[in-house]
C-alpha cells in the first residue's frame, strides 16, 4: 500500500512539473510559471503573449480614470470597415460602404436646428419631387405651402393658395418681379398713412414713408376754394371777398407756396341810359395781414348790369415753414368810377349764368 501511494505522488509531481517552467529573472530570482495560456493569450517559448481565441465572453472595464488607448495605429482608407458597439458594448464592425455617401434627410426627423456655422449647403439640385422645395406651415392644419424652384432661368417662389408666383427673378436680366408688395414700416420704424410715398432716406437706399408734401422738389396742391358771394360794390376801402376771408393754412413742410387767384369783377347796377359806365377795381392778397400781391380790373357797362365782366389773375409766391399756420385774405375796392355805383369782385352772375372766383395754393417742398 505504501508503495502504491508513493507511486501516485511521483506521477502527480511529474504531471505538475510538466505543466510548469522555471525561469530566472535578471536579478537571479527563480520563478515557476505555467507554459499554458488561453482566452486571448498564447504561450511562446515560455512567454505569455497577447493573441489567440477567446473561449468565453470577456469584458474590459474602463473608467474616466482607467481608460483604454491604442498608439501607433496605421492610417486607414475610406474602404476600411468601421468599429462599432451594440447596445451591450460588444465590439463589431460595419462595412464603410453601408453608411452611404450622404445623409438621407428624408427618412428621419431632426431633433434640433441645423447650425451651419460659416459653412454653406452646396450642390442641392433635383432634391425634391418636381424639382421644388415645398415649405409647409408650422400650423399643421394649414395644408397650403410655398414652393421654391428654378425653371428655365427663372427663380420663383410659388404660392400654393393663390396658384401663382409671389416672386420671380430672371437670371438673364437679374430683374425681380413681385405679384404684390407691401412695406409695413420704413427703416425709421414709422408706418405710412394713406397717400404717403416711399422714398430713399439716404444714399444707401434706406426707405422711409413720407407725405408727398415732405418730398424735396415735389409740388402738391394744398388747397382749392371758390368764392361764395360778392364783395361790396363801389367800396373805396378794402373789404373781403366772401369765401376768401380769414382762410387758415398750416404748412406740412418747408417750401415755397405759390397761390393762384382768378377773380371775376363786374358792374352790379345798370348805367344811365345810353351812357357808358366803368370803374377801376383793385384786388389784393394778404398773408398774415400783409399784402403780397395785387390785381386791377376795369369793368365797363353800357345798357345792363353784369355786362362785360373782367377776369383778373393774381399770382403770389412766398416761403412757408413747416408747422407754421398762416392766415390768407382776398380783398377788393374801387379806386375810380364813372356813371356807376361801382363794381363787385367774387361770384359773377348775369341772368341765368353764375361763375365763382377761385383760389388755389400749391407747395413746392424744399
Amino acid at each position: 500500500m505504501r508503495k502504491i501511494t508513493c507511486l501516485l505522488l511521483l506521477i502527480q509531481f511529474g504531471f505538475i512539473n510538466a505543466q510548469t517552467k522555471t525561469v530566472v529573472t535578471q536579478n537571479g530570482e527563480k520563478l515557476a510559471i505555467s507554459p499554458y495560456a488561453n482566452n486571448g493569450l498564447s504561450a511562446n517559448n515560455g512567454f505569455i503573449q497577447l493573441g489567440g481565441s477567446l473561449i468565453t465572453p470577456s469584458v474590459l472595464a474602463t473608467s474616466s480614470t482607467n481608460t483604454l488607448a491604442f498608439t501607433g495605429l496605421q492610417s486607414g482608407s475610406t474602404a476600411d470597415n468601421v468599429l462599432v458597439t451594440d447596445a451591450n458594448g460588444v465590439l463589431k464592425y460595419v462595412s464603410r460602404s453601408s453608411f452611404g455617401g450622404a445623409d438621407n434627410l428624408g427618412n428621419h426627423i431632426a431633433t434640433m436646428d441645423l447650425n451651419m456655422s460659416t459653412k454653406s449647403i452646396l450642390n442641392i439640385q433635383n432634391a425634391y419631387i418636381k424639382n421644388e422645395a415645398q415649405i409647409s406651415d408650422r400650423v399643421t392644419t394649414n395644408t397650403n405651402y410655398f414652393g421654391i424652384y428654378k425653371n428655365n432661368g427663372f427663380f420663383g417662389i410659388w404660392n400654393n393658395l393663390k396658384s401663382t408666383n409671389a416672386l420671380t427673378i430672371d437670371e438673364s436680366t437679374n430683374k425681380t418681379t413681385l405679384t404684390s408688395a407691401q412695406i409695413a414700416k420704413g427703416t425709421d420704424g414709422l408706418a405710412p398713412l394713406a397717400g404717403y410715398v416711399a422714398m430713399a432716406n439716404d444714399n444707401n437706399g434706406n426707405v422711409v414713408w413720407r407725405p408727398l408734401a415732405e418730398v424735396s422738389g415735389t409740388s402738391s396742391i394744398q388747397f382749392f376754394q371758390q368764392s361764395t358771394g360778392k364783395s361790396t360794390e363801389g367800396s373805396t376801402t378794402w373789404n373781403n371777398v366772401p369765401g376768401f376771408a380769414n382762410m387758415t393754412y398750416k404748412a406740412p413742410a418747408d417750401g415755397d407756396m405759390v397761390v393762384t387767384i382768378i377773380l371775376y369783377s363786374a358792374l352790379n347796377q345798370n348805367p344811365s341810359a345810353g351812357t357808358p359806365a366803368m370803374t377801376n377795381t383793385q384786388m389784393q392778397f394778404t398773408v398774415n395781414g400783409t399784402a403780397v400781391a395785387y390785381g386791377m380790373s376795369t369793368p365797363i357797362g353800357v345798357s345792363g348790369a353784369g355786362f362785360n365782366p373782367e377776369c383778373t389773375t393774381v399770382i403770389a409766391k412766398f416761403s412757408v415753414i413747416k408747422g407754421t399756420t398762416y392766415t390768407f385774405n382776398v380783398q377788393a375796392r374801387d379806386v375810380w368810377k364813372s356813371n356807376t355805383a361801382g363794381a363787385y369782385v367774387g361770384t359773377f352772375t348775369w341772368t341765368s349764368y353764375s361763375s365763382p372766383s377761385t383760389i388755389m395754393g400749391m407747395l413746392i417742398t424744399k
